[in-house]
């Protein structure tokens, strides 16, 4: 699974994008402008990471119900800052105005239901999701998220 942000340039607020990978192909994404500026892109990753959680749990369980087993969902993004709060439970100065709500992924991270790893920006399928990308950018995040791309 990966997540990012993208900020727009009238609105600024920033646009989560996720996609949920199976087996090789997309089975959940979404690409939705959130609902309040962030103040930092860390902020803006870590509330995506939030949308992203909510989404994961649900399929842990669908996936649970339908297969008897869950394991933990493995999750990227390519912000060492949002990575940090979401794996460190200690508060921090600088995320003293984060709402609360958007710590369900760090409760997440912490009972090990999701795995974090980080990933350069360059190799997130999401971008394909948030933001206008070169053709070959786009083409192979299209083919990341198993579609083909026909033009």
């Amino acid at each position: 699974m990966h997540i990012l942000t993208s900020p727009d340039v009238d609105s600024r607020r920033s646009t989560t994008g996720y996609v949920f990978i199976c087996n090789g192909a997309a089975i959940s994404w979404v690409s939705k402008i959130q609902p309040t500026v962030a103040a930092s892109i860390t902020k803006a990753e870590y509330v995506s990471g939030t949308m992203a959680a909510n989404e994961a749990i649900w399929l842990c369980c669908l996936l649970g119900a339908l297969m008897g087993t869950t394991k933990p969902v493995q999750m990227r993004c390519d912000n060492q800052g949002a990575l940090a709060l979401m794996q460190n439970a200690v508060s921090s100065p600088r995320a003293k105005h984060m709402d609360i709500t958007h710590h369900f992924n760090r409760e997440k991270v912490t009972e090990k239901q999701i795995l974090m790893e980080h990933v350069p920006t360059g190799k997130m399928t999401a971008d394909a999701l948030t933001k206008p990308l070169a053709v070959p950018a786009f083409t192979t995040g299209v083919a990341a998220m198993g579609l083909l791309l026909t033009l």
